[in-house]
């Protein structure tokens, strides 16, 4: 394998999983550690991975880099609008909603119905611009640091703002969710900005499709009983409802 091959793999390999180790990429690659260790220099100097002791982890400005907002609104797609849809009954006029910056969460935006009277909160672009075309919804943008590639407001002064606020319902999604409910990010700006939501919400909904069970990402947000309600479709693992049941977390099931 080419050097320039290897270097692809191993950036493949840090946004699949959020970090690699040099040993083990020093047998993947058959090819001495010192060879993998530069290796991860180069990709430390371009920005895509930060150095660790025995290896690397990603570079947080790249982790959500690697699939592009508007590409990952595409994915699962049909999955997300009807999960979206089951996400309406909970809203109600006169409601001071949160969405986040999912692509579920963009869906549910973009099917709420022009009559409702609401009060929406939101850190994405994309979101903001959607439901600022209704005639009877507030929007607040959440201010901060713009994130390039999403269009998504992040850092401290995002955060001072969710933590002024109390919302009725909170509608958030994540990267990855694992079968015994463990919520993870691989971003540290968004588990920051969800942190505060889910203390400052009545209510949390958390709207993922089925294909985000299974491995953890890089950072825990929380576990699914300091949420109310899932919403998913209805292939969704197995292990992942039963752990729902035993915490008394509501499931709501849409169609595949």
């Amino acid at each position: 394998m080419l050097r320039e091959e290897r270097l692809k793999e191993i950036e493949r390999i840090l946004h699949e999983k959020g970090r690699v180790e040099v040993s083990n990429l020093s047998r993947m690659f058959n090819v001495t550690e010192m060879t993998v260790r530069r290796d991860l220099d180069e990709l430390a100097t371009k920005q895509i991975a930060i150095r660790s002791h025995g290896g690397a982890i990603i570079h947080s400005d790249k982790i959500l880099a690697e699939r592009p907002y508007e590409l990952r609104i595409l994915m699962n797609r049909e999955k997300k609008e009807k999960i979206a849809e089951a996400g309406l009954s909970f809203i109600s006029d006169g409601n001071k909603i949160f969405i986040d910056s999912s692509t579920t969460g963009y869906c549910l935006a973009h099917s709420i119905p022009n009559e409702k009277r609401l009060l929406i909160v939101t850190g994405t672009l994309s979101t903001a611009v959607e439901l600022n075309n209704r005639p009877n919804l507030q929007v607040v943008f959440i201010g901060g640091d713009l994130e390039k590639e999403t269009g998504t407001s992040k850092g401290h002064f995002a955060e001072l703002m969710i933590n002024s606020m109390n919302f009725d319902v909170a509608f958030i999604g994540v990267p990855k969710i694992t079968p015994n409910g463990i919520l993870t990010t691989s971003s540290v700006d968004e588990l920051m900005i969800k942190k505060s939501v889910i203390k400052k919400a009545k209510k949390v909904i958390v709207l993922v499709d089925s294909s985000k069970v299974g491995e953890p990402d890089f950072l825990e947000l929380c576990h699914v009983s300091e949420i109310d309600t899932v919403i998913t479709n209805n292939d969704i693992d197995e292990e992942f409802l039963n752990t729902c049941k035993e915490e008394n977390v509501e499931v709501i099931l849409t169609d595949s």
